[in-house]
C-alpha cells in the first residue's frame, strides 16, 4: 500500500476531513489508513486500490473543496500533485 508522492500525514488529515477515519494522524501508512483510502475511493467512485494516485487525489481535492476553510490548504496540495512521481489508481 502506498500514497506515492503524497505524505501520509496529509493523506490522513484529508481522509479525516472527508469523513473517513484513518486512525491516528501519525504520518504512517498503516492498515487503518489503507482502509480509509479504500472507503473514500469507493464512495468517490474511483478505482479502489488503496493508493492515492491521480484519480484519488482529484477526488480528494474536489471533496475537500466542498468542506470547511480548514481544508483549503490540503485541496491545493492534492490539486498540485503533492510531490513528484504520482502514479496509481485504477
Amino acid at each position: 500500500m502506498s500514497s506515492n508522492s503524497y505524505d501520509a500525514k496529509s493523506v490522513q488529515e484529508a481522509l479525516s476531513i472527508c469523513g473517513h477515519n484513518p486512525g491516528s494522524i501519525d504520518g504512517k501508512m498503516g492498515p487503518n489508513t489503507e482502509k480509509a483510502i479504500k472507503s473514500f475511493q469507493k464512495e468517490a467512485g474511483v478505482g479502489v486500490d488503496g493508493i492515492v494516485g491521480p484519480n484519488t487525489s482529484a477526488a480528494l481535492a474536489k471533496t475537500l473543496g466542498e468542506k470547511s476553510v480548514r481544508a483549503s490548504g490540503l485541496k491545493g496540495y492534492f490539486e498540485s500533485g503533492g510531490g513528484a512521481g504520482a502514479s496509481g489508481d485504477m
